[in-house]
């Protein structure tokens, strides 16, 4: 189901202190932090829910322009209500990531901003996948193109560096996931098992190594290699201390040359084998969790599809507001699009009527069957069946034109530029 973003959603965003006040009776901007003990046994955590909701406020007077319709350009209006749906989505993270999971379906605050971004549909409209990827990817960009002190000094109530810097992480994190880059949050089993099983066989990679560094180090392989270093040890002790240091190079040098060598080829091994042994092990435990992780992901897309069979994945939920994939208008579920008078007739479905029309502050003047009708607004109320209309409408039936089937099928879609609309009849 696409997502339709409610026309309420930045009104509610605004009102967000009042309407925990109403909900939860404590006016955060006022009320008393309570102590440890109080927040453990269920109180109203105030000092961190008033940083939730400032921080939404400081977006909101960040895009005041971009939000207002009166002035804002339409692309400006939608950018701004897709980083708020971010910035909202953002914020709902945090308190769950914040709270134990009974707090978490307790909290006030995150039901107001998940209310205020899905609408009264709540579950029925649903972030689906292309909106989110649409959202992330332009709050990716304003981010990029906009520098943290540019954006602090349009405010008064001024982002900290925390918070800039989690947001950004946030972002794009979830582009990473929508690239297939974050391995942590495609593969979580992977993750997990990789670290699991190469860190034991390291450590037993390691200890082995000096082991057998060890060995290796007093092997007859070795002395004459020991030999040759002794040698030169000793020419370089003598070279140093003199002829008075004779008899110590002859003691020391078979000594502290076994010693290096032995050090050496421990340190060496040891190195070795446990890079050679972490990297088994990493690929074991990929090996083990991407088979968990693919077969966990088979299933999870397996129910999808089963609950999916007989779905329409296009269908909008009965929401007024805006696609935030194309900007597109949506009332009560029904899509209005902007298109080329020029084209438009190219782009009909089978089975639809083309009805062109054109409103002036005088009259309405409708082109439809080669007949032009004109309804003069002052006259609209003597115009035939106009009386019949609109007592249909009051009454809430469903008016049909004649001749359509009759299950229920009622227009979904409206498409209009210049003055010129039709409708698709499923």
């Amino acid at each position: 189901m696409t997502f339709v973003s409610p026309e309420t959603c930045i009104e509610k965003l605004r009102n967000l202190r009042n309407n925990y006040k109403d909900k939860t009776g404590v006016d955060l901007s006022t009320a008393k932090q309570p102590n440890t003990l109080l927040l453990w046994a269920g109180s109203k955590d105030v000092k961190t829910r008033n940083k939730d909701i400032e921080y939404i406020d400081k977006w909101l007077d960040l895009f005041e322009r971009q939000l207002d319709k009166a002035t804002a350009t339409h692309n400006d209006y939608i950018e701004a209500l897709r980083i708020m749906t971010i910035v909202s989505l953002s914020r709902i993270k945090d308190i769950a990531n914040e709270c134990t999971i009974p707090a978490t379906a307790r909290s006030e605050t995150k039901k107001l901003i998940h209310d205020a971004v899905h609408g009264e549909q709540g579950n029925n409209n649903y972030l689906d996948d292309e909106t989110r990827a649409a959202c992330y990817y332009t709050a990716q960009r304003f981010l990029y193109e906009n520098k943290f002190n540019q954006i602090n000094e349009q405010l008064k109530n001024k982002f900290t560096d925390k918070e800039w810097s989690k947001f950004i992480g946030f972002v794009n994190n979830q582009c990473d996931i929508y690239q297939g880059k974050n391995i942590k949050n495609n593969f979580p089993i992977t993750r997990i098992m990789m670290p699991l099983c190469a860190t034991p066989l390291r450590i037993i990679g390691t200890s082995a190594g000096w082991v057998f560094g060890d060995i290796t180090s007093r092997t007859t392989t070795m002395l004459p290699m020991q030999g040759k270093l002794a040698v030169a040890i000793g020419y370089g002790m003598y070279m140093m201390m003199g002829s008075t240091a004779g008899t110590g190079v002859l003691i020391l040098t078979p000594t502290y040359a076994a010693k290096l060598i032995e050090s050496v080829s421990g340190f060496t091994l040891s190195w070795l084998c446990g890079v050679i042994m972490g990297a088994t092990g990493n690929l074991i435990g990929w090996t083990l969790g991407m088979s968990l992780d693919l077969s966990w992901q088979l299933i999870v897309k397996g129910f999808q599809t089963l609950s999916n069979i007989g779905y329409d994945s296009n269908k909008l939920a009965k929401v007024s507001g805006h696609l935030l994939t194309d900007g597109s208008q949506a009332i009560n579920g029904v899509v209005i699009k902007a298109m080329c008078s020029e084209s438009i007739k190219e782009h009909i479905p089978e089975g639809s009527v083309y009805v062109p029309y054109c409103i002036t502050d005088q009259e309405l003047t409708i082109h439809y069957d080669n007949t032009v009708t004109t309804i003069p607004f002052n006259k609209i109320g003597e115009q035939p069946h106009i009386k019949e209309l609109m007592q249909y409408i009051a009454s809430g039936k469903t008016l049909r034109p004649t001749g359509l089937p009759e299950n229920d099928e009622t227009p979904s879609v409206m498409q209009l530029e210049d003055n010129e609309i039709f409708s698709e009849l499923h």
